[in-house]
């Protein structure tokens, strides 16, 4: 587990962002009514604000740096980033994620989204931009296609 997140990690700082895209016309732009202005940043504190901004459609939102710790999780992808035309910037943050989750809800139901995941980017047109993510604790997975980040 740790070679692949140290892999990723070398990937996420070569590239300075993952952008799921649509195939939906670009330059259209969904705004939330709680935005006032399109270049507002959104400044969160914590995993649970970041996961509650992941469902939102237009945030522009930075993570405030330092250094989080994943333990907790409510389903096999531990952060679901579902909301479209978002950017999370994330320069700065490191990502401690306990290897434990990725057996803690048994085998995944069969089908498409049948594997643990840590980062599931699956909003249209969103952006994440300087995270690192590294494991902890070294507990094997439940399954041999558990993945750091996934993009649909």
């Amino acid at each position: 587990m740790k070679k692949t997140a140290a892999i990723l990690c070398a990937v996420l700082a070569m590239s300075p962002s993952i952008v799921a895209a649509s195939p939906a016309k670009t330059g259209q732009r969904a705004v939330n009514k709680t935005q006032t202005a399109r270049d507002d940043v959104v400044v969160l504190s914590s995993l649970d604000d970041l996961r509650a901004a992941a469902a939102r459609d237009g945030i522009r939102a930075r993570l405030k740096p330092g250094v989080y710790t994943l333990d907790q999780a409510d389903s096999h992808h531990f952060l679901r980033f579902t909301g479209r035309d978002s950017r999370f910037e994330l320069r700065g943050v490191t990502l401690r994620v306990d290897t434990a989750l990725f057996s803690r809800f048994g085998l995944p139901p069969k089908g498409l989204n049948d594997f643990y995941c840590v980062i599931d980017l699956v909003g249209d047109r969103t952006e994440l931009t300087g995270l690192k993510i590294e494991t902890f604790d070294d507990q094997p997975g439940i399954q041999s296609k558990n993945k750091i980040v996934n993009v649909t």
